[in-house]
């Protein structure tokens, strides 16, 4: 089953098999997992992924092309949230990143996170796939890029990989 988001007395809130995250406009918190990140969350449900993305059509997609894989999922619009994620304690076995995004962009954002010593596997996503642009994200710090519209066969081989990884 996977998150959606919804608003809720003004304030917008990701939930997740029973659990909730609280996202505020400018500074995402992780309620229920105050002091224990979401390590209980990912226990519980195998892997969890972060879809950063600033078109709410497209973190449909990647949402439902992670569900068809039992992946479940949490999604942002900007990679200023992702980073406010990582920052109140979200923990994540992998993130979608776009790399074009108001607020903070992919590259941006990829770079923070690294910066803090998240260790996540980012993938990099862009409907630009000039090469020039993918070696600008790759530098930045993503692990892996796949263009868009995005390929359920290459990302089932990266979710394949992280669960080999883990066992």
């Amino acid at each position: 089953m996977g998150a959606s988001i919804s608003k809720k007395n003004k304030e917008p809130t990701i939930t997740g098999a029973g659990d909730a995250l609280s996202v505020e406009a400018n500074s995402p918190t992780l309620k229920g997992f105050e002091g224990q990140g979401s390590d209980d969350y990912a226990t519980k449900n195998k892997m969890l992924a972060l879809v950063v993305d600033d078109n709410c059509v497209i973190r449909r997609i990647h949402k439902m092309l992670l569900t068809k894989l039992g992946v479940d999922s949490l999604d942002v619009e900007n990679g200023k949230q992702a980073v406010d994620l990582f920052l109140a304690g979200g923990k994540f076995d992998i993130v979608l990143m776009d790399r074009e995004m108001p607020v903070m962009d992919g590259i941006e954002a990829t770079k923070t996170l690294r910066s803090m010593g998240v260790k996540t596997k980012i993938v990099g996503v862009s409907a630009n796939s000039e090469k020039s642009d993918i070696k600008e994200f790759m530098d930045a710090g993503i692990d892996e890029f796949l263009p868009k519209p995005m390929d359920r066969t290459k990302l089932a081989a990266i979710i394949d990989n992280i669960n080999e990884s883990v066992v």
